[in-house]
């Protein structure tokens, strides 16, 4: 996915990758995880297959603060936290 965002003039890092795979990481507390985001600049944060309370409280302390979040989803939608975030993209009509 940052390939195809560079193609477009897209500039994109990683805010968080847990040590282990998993879709419910335990993310650093929200207040901690704001802090790290305007001192970055980020202007949109993008939940890729994840979801899970730590996510949940960040994508609310996001929509509080008013940072744009997206929901990318290929398996399972989660109506909470596609309720959540500002956008929610899917990779098949089917979902």
């Amino acid at each position: 996915m940052m390939e195809d965002l560079a193609q477009h003039g897209v500039s994109s890092e990683i805010l968080f990758a847990p040590l282990q795979a998993t879709e419910q990481p335990k993310l650093p507390p929200p207040s901690q995880m704001l802090e790290e985001i305007r001192a970055r600049g980020i202007n949109v944060v993008v939940f890729q297959k994840t979801h899970g309370e730590s996510v949940r409280q960040l994508a609310i302390a996001l929509q509080q603060a008013g940072v744009k979040s997206l929901f990318l989803v290929c398996d399972l939608v989660l109506p909470e936290l596609a309720e959540l975030t500002d956008a929610t993209v899917v990779v098949t009509d089917y979902l």
